[in-house]
C-alpha cells in the first residue's frame, strides 16, 4: 500500500506537528504502508533522519512558526467580519495550487490513499481535490478541530462558512483519525461520523544530542520546575504558578518560549512576584534541547484554559512529559482529557488554582512513578501501528 501524505510541517521544522506526521512516516513502513510526503520546505531545529523518506516540496515557506502575536493588517482584520476569512485560507493558498499542478493521472496511480494532517485548512483544500478528481480514499487526521479551536475565536459567521466546508470534506472521507477523545466525541456529535483515536504518543528511539545544561539557578536544596513550549499569547494559565513561586523559595522555573510575546509576558510577571531571580527564560530552544530541559527538572508543568475550553486537548507535550518519567504538575479545568489521563496512570496531578499548586508540590515528595508496563502504549510507534490497523480496515489495495 503506498499512500500520499498531504502535511503543512514536517520536520526539520521544530512544531509538535511535526512530530506527529514524522511519527506516521518513519513507522508506517514497518508495517507495510509505504509513504510520500507533501509539505512545504522549511528550516528548523527539529533535526531527524528523513534521508530514506520521499519528500515533495511544492515551495519553501519562510514565515515564523509558534508566533501568536501578528501585526495588524487592514484586509485581514476587515476579513474577520465577514465570513469569508475561513474562504479566504481555505480556497487561495500555495499549498493547493502547488498540488493541483504536480499531481496528474500518471503521478497518482501508484497511490493507493491520501492522507491529510490538519491544520491548517489548507491541507484541507487540496486533500479534498485530489479526493474528488482521482477517486482515491480520503483519510483525514484531526490535531485540532477547525470550528472548535481555541485560538481561531470563530465569528458567527465564520461558523456557518465552516460548518458547510467541513461537513462536506469530513463526509467524504474513509477514515477520520483524531489525537483526543475529546475531540472524536465533538466530530461524533457534529457530524454522526465516529474518529478512530491515535494519540501523539512519545518516540522512545531517537537519538538525542544532551549536551544542552540548565543555566545556573538556585542551590542544592531548590526544586527546579521546567516548562517548554507556547503560552498561545496567554491563553494557557502559566500566571497560576506565579504566587506560589513567590511564596515557595525553594522553587526555580525553568521556562523554554518560542514567541517574544510570551517571554514578555512571563518577565512582567516576574517583576509583578518578585521572582526575576528564580526564573530562568530560554528561547527557540531546539527540540533536543527542550527534551533535555524536561530531564533535568523535578516537575514538569503542563498548561490547559481552567475555563474548560481546551477539555478534549491532549497536546504533544503531555507524552513528551510522560517519556521524561517526571511528575506532572497540571494546571486546567478539572474536567480536562488531560486530567484523566495523568491520574488514571499516576503522571503527576491536575489543579486548577494557585493553593492548589502548593499541595501538588507536596505530593511530589512521596509520588513513586507510573507503571511503565502501561505507558508503553503511549509510544508513537505503537499508535502509528494502530493507525495501520484502521488503515487496513478502511482503505482497498489497488491491484
Amino acid at each position: 500500500m503506498h499512500i500520499l501524505m498531504i502535511t503543512n510541517f514536517f520536520p526539520p521544522a521544530n512544531t509538535v506537528a511535526s512530530q506527529r506526521v514524522y511519527g506516521f512516516a518513519k513507522y508506517l513502513p514497518e508495517t507495510g504502508i509505504d509513504i510520500s510526503v507533501f509539505t512545504p520546505e522549511r528550516a528548523g531545529t527539529f533535526n531527524v533522519d528523513t534521508e530514506h523518506m520521499n519528500l515533495i516540496h511544492p515551495y519553501k515557506d519562510t514565515s515564523a512558526l509558534n508566533q501568536w502575536s501578528r501585526k495588524s493588517h487592514i484586509l485581514k482584520d476587515t476579513l474577520k467580519y465577514t465570513g469569508l476569512r475561513p474562504i479566504y485560507y481555505y480556497l487561495w493558498n500555495p499549498l493547493y495550487r502547488g498540488g493541483k499542478k504536480l499531481f496528474d493521472d500518471r503521478r497518482m496511480k501508484d497511490f493507493d490513499a491520501v492522507l491529510v494532517s490538519f491544520g491548517p485548512e489548507n491541507v484541507l483544500r487540496l486533500g479534498y481535490f485530489l479526493q474528488r478528481r482521482f477517486g482515491l480514499p480520503l483519510i483525514l487526521d484531526f490535531r485540532d478541530l477547525w470550528i472548535g479551536n481555541l485560538f481561531f475565536r470563530p465569528t458567527p459567521l465564520d461558523r456557518v462558512t465552516v460548518r458547510l466546508i467541513e461537513s462536506r470534506i469530513i463526509r467524504s472521507a474513509s477514515l477520520i483519525t483524531t489525537v483526543s477523545k475529546g475531540l472524536a466525541n465533538d466530530i461524533e456529535r457534529k457530524y454522526r461520523v465516529l474518529p478512530a483515536v491515535v494519540y501523539n504518543g512519545y518516540f522512545d528511539d531517537l537519538k538525542r544530542d544532551t549536551r544542552f545544561r540548565l543555566a545556573e539557578g538556585g542551590n542544592d536544596g531548590s526544586i527546579k520546575v521546567g516548562y517548554s513550549g507556547s503560552l498561545y499569547n496567554g491563553a494557557q494559565p502559566i500566571e497560576l504558578f506565579f504566587p506560589v513561586l513567590s511564596e515557595d523559595k525553594r522553587l526555580i522555573l525553568h521556562i523554554a518560549l518560542f514567541d517574544e510575546s510570551d517571554c514578555e509576558y512571563v518577565r512582567t510577571l516576574s517583576e509583578k512576584w518578585d521572582v526575576y531571580d528564580r526564573m530562568v527564560v530560554y528561547k527557540n530552544l531546539s527540540n533536543d534541547d527542550a527534551v533535555s530541559l524536561q530531564n533535568q527538572c523535578d516537575i514538569l508543568l503542563f498548561l490547559n484554559a481552567v475555563d474548560g475550553s481546551g477539555t478534549g486537548t491532549l497536546s504533544g507535550k503531555l507524552f513528551e512529559y510522560m517519556h521524561a518519567k517526571k511528575y506532572i504538575l497540571g494546571i486546567g479545568n478539572k474536567r480536562d482529557e488531560a486530567a484523566e489521563l495523568i491520574k488514571e496512570l499516576n503522571l503527576g496531578d491536575y489543579t486548577e488554582s494557585s493553593s492548589g499548586v502548593s499541595e501538588l508540590i507536596e505530593r511530589w515528595k512521596t509520588w513513586k512513578g507510573p507503571d511503565r508496563r502501561r505507558t508503553v502504549f503511549y509510544t508513537r510507534r505503537n499508535q502509528v501501528h494502530a493507525l495501520s490497523a484502521e488503515i487496513r480496515k478502511r482503505i482497498p489495495v489497488h491491484d
